[in-house]
């Protein structure tokens, strides 16, 4: 008799995990290695999974793309899904960001980010879409981190429109917007080169390329950070407000859960002001 209850465990946890599969649509077929890093050949993300299911499913595949850079002696700067102890530090910045994606999935049909580093916010993106999602992304691309994060990208979503300008943004977003002025994105994430005016120019320059139905992304740190390159980065945005370039959606929040780490990080969303 324990035997068989045992056994009913068993088949009912066997069961339930097969039904939350299926409730949660993910799709995984059978994984690719290919050089340094192992993805799955097919998976599929619907709006009925939660920001907790989907941060299980995709943070170990963030985590391998972060292992795979260092592996190739890549140092990655701490991007929005910095890790320590394979644990993310940056959960509510995470989140909102989910959110504001997945809640206007409906009407992204471009997004374009200043800063694509090792590609982590690139793969997030791509991961709310099922890589059915054009991407535009600017970077200086100063070592391979470029190349690593491209290739796991595509090799996990071969139908993703992915484009990389390499350069610096200050020249590269202008010259752009020049040679492509149908193009429009309908979400902007700028987490850019924090030195002297870099991220000033760069909310200057990335207006033009948004759409009508926009949503600007922004990273600052906080003014107590002690980090004086950081501090520009603050005023940047600000100064985009007060001068009316941008109207800010809504308080800006922390990026870490742990208050001493909040000194040094907060992330902003707003639109651009069109006519300024």
């Amino acid at each position: 008799m324990q035997y068989a209850k045992v056994i009913a465990i068993i088949l009912g946890g066997i069961y339930l995990l097969l039904f939350t599969r299926s409730r949660l649509m993910i799709i995984f077929g059978k994984d690719i290695v290919d050089g340094n890093f192992t993805v799955s050949k097919t998976m599929e993300v619907t709006q009925n999974i939660n920001f907790d299911q989907w941060l299980h499913i995709f943070g170990p595949i963030m985590l391998t793309l972060t292992r795979t850079q260092k592996d190739a002696g890549v140092i990655i700067e701490r991007n929005m899904w910095h890790s320590f102890n394979d644990s993310f530090l940056r959960v509510p910045q995470l989140h909102a960001y989910y959110e504001q994606v997945l809640g206007n999935k409906n009407k992204i049909r471009r997004i374009c980010e200043l800063g694509f580093n090792g590609g982590h916010s690139a793969l997030m993106w791509a991961s709310l879409f099922n890589g059915d999602l054009e991407l535009l992304s600017f970077d200086l691309c100063t070592d391979k981190r470029c190349d690593i994060g491209e290739a796991f990208i595509r090799k996990m979503f071969p139908n993703i429109r992915l484009k990389i300008i390499r350069g610096d943004s200050t020249k590269t977003v202008p010259n752009y917007v020049l040679s492509n002025t149908n193009v429009k994105c309908d979400f902007i994430s700028i987490d850019s080169d924090h030195f002297g005016s870099v991220d000033s120019f760069d909310i200057l320059n990335m207006r033009y390329l948004a759409s009508r139905n926009h949503t600007v992304a922004f990273e600052v740190a906080d003014e107590m950070s002690r980090g004086s390159f950081l501090r520009t980065v603050s005023l940047a945005w600000k100064r985009a407000i007060s001068s009316k370039i941008i109207l800010q959606q809504g308080e800006c929040q922390f990026c870490y859960s742990n208050p001493v780490k909040n000194r040094t990080c907060k992330f902003c969303f707003g639109k651009y002001v069109f006519g300024n």
